[in-house]
């Protein structure tokens, strides 16, 4: 818990200091998620997307949040407008939001949709 009071309060002071800017917002937003506060999450997440509605790990954290959710059409909504706005091709960090997005395909029983995704994240690392 400690460790979480401090990354909240290292991401406020950011927001106070740098208002204008997404990030601070987007993990403040991320940190909830983590410790399970979704509601809030969302908030900030919103938040973070009016801010700067071009970054795709915006995208990605909604998606992510619809998810654990379960509002599957949702989150492969947030992550297909996430993987929309990475530069193409896309790098071995974009791994994670692609493999999310076959699970969610998965969950909606879009089988070809993830199978077409599982291949195209192994792609992009095939070593992990």
């Amino acid at each position: 818990q400690d460790e979480s009071d401090q990354a909240m309060a290292a991401y406020r002071t950011a927001t106070r200091l740098f208002p204008g800017c997404h990030l601070p917002v987007l993990c403040i937003g991320m940190e909830y998620q983590r410790t399970n506060n979704l509601s809030l999450a969302e908030q900030f997440f919103s938040k973070a997307r009016d801010i700067c509605p071009a970054d795709p790990l915006v995208y990605n954290e909604l998606g992510v949040l619809a998810y654990r959710n379960r509002d599957y059409v949702g989150a492969v909504e947030f992550l297909e407008q996430a993987m929309s706005l990475v530069p193409q091709p896309p790098g071995e960090r974009w791994e994670a939001t692609v493999v999310n997005l076959a699970h969610a395909h998965r969950k909606l029983n879009n089988f070809d949709e993830a199978i077409a995704w599982y291949e195209r994240a192994l792609s992009l690392a095939p070593r992990a």
